[in-house]
């Protein structure tokens, strides 16, 4: 749990991971912004707004590779169209 839960957040490494993690998957990220942290009682909540355009299954699998990484990652606020896929995530 320590892992999952600890104070530092690297920015950078988790921009590249998503930077990476869509180009291998095909898709096409549109807008990486992130947003404020949010002290809570035993971690800090990072937000981001993500904008993709991908096809169904690789918004599918992109989803799955962000429930395998080591930090816990909630992915909520889904809004998904034919032009594209936006959603918010939290560290």
């Amino acid at each position: 749990a320590k892992a999952t839960l600890s104070e530092g957040f690297d920015l950078p490494g988790f921009m590249r991971f998503i930077d990476q993690e869509t180009s291998q998957i095909g898709m096409t990220l549109t807008s990486f912004k992130p947003g404020p942290a949010t002290p809570k009682e035993y971690y800090v909540e990072h937000s981001f707004d993500l904008a993709f355009q991908a096809a169904y299954p690789q918004f599918l699998l992109f989803l799955d590779r962000l429930a395998s990484m080591p930090r816990i990652v909630r992915t909520d606020n889904f809004d998904l169209s034919a032009g594209g896929v936006r959603g918010t995530s939290e560290m």
